[in-house]
């Protein structure tokens, strides 16, 4: 069982350590899109009517700049929508900023878990431990990066690993009594 948690654990623990650059890129990618699309859809609504806006407007060239009144709306049309942006990269830097909490972890968990499976064979429990950890480890941070389920794979293989060392070895048979 000891070469089956080395295995189980090796592989669970450099599939992790990959799906920890996959993160950088695919948690940025869903950060952007939740920000821009998803949940509240603040930033698009801002985008279609700041385009809606536009449309209506008159030419830049046929604005009367003198005439107070056309000042005023354009500053409140261009304050609106600087609040509307403020709010997309507030929102988008939270998210990055939780993307990169987890990637770092998933790294530093992913060599947790090679070392585990490295040491399994001389000694199970603590290497099992390790394992273990690391698993648990990943999952929490594949729930964090909004269940980047492909690191559940990592966590699947890294619990196998940790349980096949901490299976204590079956004692060899007896060999039986000849009677002489």
């Amino acid at each position: 069982m000891k070469t089956a948690g080395f295995v189980c654990g090796l592989i669970g623990g450099i599939l992790a350590f990959i799906f920890s650059i996959i993160l950088i890129f695919s948690g940025l990618a869903k950060a952007a899109w939740d920000t821009t699309f998803g949940g509240q859809g603040q930033f698009s609504n801002a985008i279609i009517d700041m385009a809606e806006d536009l449309e209506g407007m008159e030419s830049l060239e046929e604005w009367d700049f003198e005439n107070m009144e056309d000042l005023d709306e354009l500053e409140e049309w261009g304050d609106q929508y600087s609040e509307d942006l403020e709010g997309f990269g507030m929102q988008l830097g939270r998210q990055m900023t939780g993307i990169w909490i987890a990637v770092v972890f998933s790294f530093l968990l992913s060599i947790l878990g090679i070392v585990g499976a490295a040491i399994c064979k001389r000694k199970s429990v603590i290497g099992g431990i390790f394992m273990l950890a690391a698993a648990v480890g990943v999952f929490i941070c594949s729930i964090f990066a909004w269940g980047a389920a492909y690191m559940w794979i990592a966590s699947v293989l890294l619990i196998l690993g940790g349980i096949f060392a901490l299976v204590p070895p079956k004692p060899a048979p007896a060999a039986p009594a000849t009677q002489a």
